[in-house]
């Protein structure tokens, strides 16, 4: 987040946490609709995901699914570093 706004670029984090909120707008969110939702209402090009927890949940699927950019893996991709099995 701190390189991307040091470079210029609009920011936002969803959920964010203190340390974040700090350097940039955060916004909750509850489920992947509401995520959704709130990133069609903000106009947003771009989502780069970052906590695995959100990634093994599927979101790149569903925001890609839903013609959203998205970086970030696949959930099952994302296995690979969230299921040590």
């Amino acid at each position: 987040v701190w390189h991307l706004k040091k470079n210029g670029y609009p920011v936002l984090c969803a959920p964010g946490s203190d340390a974040i909120q700090e350097i940039c707008e955060i916004f909750p969110f509850q489920n992947f609709d509401e995520l959704l939702a709130e990133i069609k209402k903000r106009n947003i090009s771009e989502v780069i995901v970052g906590p695995e927890k959100y990634l093994a949940e599927g979101v790149a699927d569903f925001l890609n699914s839903h013609e959203i950019s998205c970086f970030g893996p696949t959930k099952k991709a994302a296995q690979l570093e969230t299921d040590k099995a």
